[in-house]
């Protein structure tokens, strides 16, 4: 599973702008077609949602012989996998030197206090920071 587009709310509500991310795996090195950091300003909706699929998933993403893996529910995976592909292009983060740099810059500046994981009861994982 992976994120395939993304959907943010330009100029307002009625200015629904989308983006593709190429490369449909777990390798955080593609793309998001047309992203620029002048998308990604404090507080812009997609730089606050790569905070938010950042600090909302309990998994992992690995490199084992060239490939990229997931630790953990697929669905997390794809939204870490998101995050780290906008936080590169707003942090100018090194994947040459973790496969998750976004992830570790977000988690260092970031204090999560806890988490009340993805229940099919309350359709919703929360964590408090």
């Amino acid at each position: 599973m992976c994120a395939v587009e993304l959907a943010y709310i330009g100029s307002g509500p009625a200015d629904i702008r989308t983006m593709i991310i190429k490369e449909n795996s777990y390798d955080p090195h593609a793309e998001v077609e047309g992203l620029t950091k002048s998308h990604l300003k404090e507080g812009s909706a997609l730089l606050d949602m790569a905070y938010v699929c950042a600090i909302n998933s309990t998994a992992t993403i690995v490199k084992e012989n060239g490939i990229y893996k997931r630790q953990g529910e697929p669905t997390e995976a794809a939204l870490i996998v998101a995050a780290e592909k906008i936080g590169k292009v707003h942090s100018n983060t090194d994947l040459d030197k973790s496969v998750t740099p976004f992830l570790d810059l977000v988690t260092k500046k970031i204090n999560k206090i806890g988490v009340l994981e993805f229940s099919s009861d309350r359709k919703t994982m929360s964590t408090i920071i």
